[in-house]
């Protein structure tokens, strides 16, 4: 059985009224916003336990003696390769079981995780405690944007994506200031826990209080019947839309995690910012940068997508290709308050990309593989993304410091910066392939 998409991405959707549906139990739209609402809050420390790493680290380097290249696999490969090793098994298990209740075990997982890297006494224990973090995060991403797709028809889910993304911009600005002032205050090993702990009582409210709605509620009723491993991959590989999207999340999370993981140490290093201090004002503009970018692809992605996601989908190629110049100049700016701010401007068009690209992802399958393609997503992402992007940093920092010097990481910074142009050419390929292609 296949059921075709390809009306709803590329014309208007039919048949789903403007605002947030009514559930099927009729507690309508308020409990939808709540769920919406406890997804963001889960976000919002999915994206905090990952950045502590970013702003503490050059504490850890200091007491433990690691060198950028080694950095840039701990923030990148050794997090990464478990995330996506984990990810496709965790939706598989979350396209034919209770979704609400992996989210709540697996934020449970990392959070723990998290506590547990303040623990670490050596570098291998910091890179299996990063792993573990992945492991566990891989559970919080297309389980939750699956859970919110039942939740929203087609027409409505760039808002409602995009108000749960939030959390990545909200987690990005509390995480970098809370561990740049936890660490201040309490150390970098006491920061981990302190950041780590309250997770668990998270968990445990999304585990009682969450429901579990109708599968593919607003697409065609689910048959309940899962196609097995290798089908979903051969329907996944059949949709050249869905294919170029994934290499949109690759080239796009390259530039993301190259950035967002070494921007902190550039503003110690170059521009010989306090910790606490750079924490505190990255923190705030790539927050709020994102946060904004997030929510005005939001809306404005809800708004283009009544005539299909094809307009919104050229808002985003327009987005990608204004970051490009305003990192490089991030990267230039002799002033760290003119570079902090156009870090945060960087931040606000990533974001404004995200949130349609991702409907579109989800959108574009059917309710049976739906979390399982978003963890293809999430593969490509990080295999590709947040492995390469911070190692590269890393490796081409230490390649130009005896020749540059402290300008090193700086110019090595221009590559994420530069990836957002093969991201935005990828978005046009995938535009050019939705009239050609049926997206089961």
């Amino acid at each position: 059985m296949s059921i075709t998409h390809a009306e709803l991405l590329s014309g208007p959707p039919h048949g789903h009224p403007v605002g947030l549906e009514r559930d099927l139990d009729g507690s309508g739209a308020a409990y939808t916003w709540y769920v919406i609402s406890i997804i963001f809050l889960v976000n919002i420390f999915n994206f905090m336990d990952r950045m502590a790493l970013a702003v503490l680290a050059p504490s850890i380097q200091q007491e433990i003696g690691i060198s950028d290249s080694e950095l840039g696999l701990l923030t990148g490969f050794a997090y990464a390769i478990f995330y996506s090793c984990a990810a496709i098994p965790i939706a598989r298990l979350a396209d034919r079981s209770s979704r609400k209740n992996i989210i709540a075990v697996s934020l449970a997982i990392w959070s723990l995780m998290t506590a547990l890297t303040g623990a670490a006494q050596t570098y291998w224990q910091l890179f299996i405690a990063r792993m573990g973090l992945g492991a566990g995060e891989a559970g919080g991403g297309p389980p939750a944007q699956s859970l919110l797709c039942d939740y929203v028809s087609p027409a409505k889910r760039p808002l409602a994506i995009a108000a749960n993304s939030i959390g990545f911009g909200v987690g990005i600005a509390v995480g970098m200031a809370l561990a740049g002032l936890l660490g201040k205050l309490l150390g970098w090993r006491l920061a981990f826990v302190a950041l780590g702990m309250p997770g668990m009582l998270l968990a445990l409210l999304v585990f009682l209080s969450v429901r579990e709605p109708p599968r593919g509620k607003f697409d065609g009723a689910s048959d309940g019947v899962q196609p097995s491993l290798l089908a979903t991959f051969k329907m996944l590989r059949a949709n050249r839309f869905y294919l170029w999207l994934m290499i949109h999340a690759a080239a796009a999370s390259i530039s993301l995690f190259g950035l967002n993981q070494w921007w902190p140490a550039f503003l110690v290093r170059t521009h010989h910012l306090p910790l606490p201090s750079a924490g505190l004002l990255l923190g705030a503009a790539m927050g709020l940068g994102a946060s904004g970018g997030l929510l005005a692809g939001g809306l404005i992605g809800n708004r283009l997508a009544r005539n299909g996601y094809r307009p919104a989908l050229i808002a985003c190629i327009i987005a990608m290709l204004s970051l490009a110049p305003i990192a490089i100049a991030a990267n230039l700016a002799t002033d760290p308050h003119i570079a902090v701010a156009l870090m945060g401007l960087s931040m606000f068009f990533h974001g404004f990309a995200t949130t349609p690209t991702a409907a579109a992802v989800y959108s574009a399958v059917r309710p049976e593989i739906r979390a399982t393609a978003g963890a293809v997503a999430v593969f490509f992402q990080t295999v590709i993304g947040s492995s390469v992007g911070p190692l590269i940093v890393g490796v081409v920092s230490e390649y130009l410091y005896p020749s540059v010097g402290a300008d090193a990481l700086g110019y090595a910074l221009m590559l994420p910066a530069l990836a957002a142009v093969p991201a935005a050419l990828a978005l046009a390929a995938a535009i050019n392939a939705l009239t050609k292609t049926e997206v089961v």
